[in-house]
């Protein structure tokens, strides 16, 4: 799952996971906490790419309401101001934006 409220966002990271050659499925792109919070509790997925900051709820709240079996998260953002705090979360991973295909 891809979670981004920039649609270049989520372009370039699609495109990056294509770069790496790995069996990698992206069974959703979605700009809002909302939708996204509803589609990983039907799907469950292995991982998620989050921003943090977007409009509404942050990244942070939807990682503290999804279900405790998807917690291969990896946030995403430009504002590196939150990177300490997003692995106080102990998330998987944190990626600085803008992402670059080159």
């Amino acid at each position: 799952m891809l979670v981004d409220d920039v649609a270049h966002g989520i372009r370039t990271l699609s495109a990056q996971m294509e770069l790496t050659k790995l069996p990698i499925e992206i069974t959703f792109t979605g700009n809002s906490v909302e939708e996204t919070e509803d589609f990983s509790r039907i799907n469950k997925p292995s991982f998620l790419f989050l921003d943090i900051k977007m409009p509404g709820q942050r990244g942070f709240e939807l990682f503290l309401n999804i279900d405790l079996s998807v917690r291969n998260v990896i946030f995403t953002t430009a504002h590196d101001e939150f990177a300490f705090k997003s692995f106080q979360h102990q998330t998987s991973g944190y990626l600085s934006q803008p992402l670059s295909t080159l």
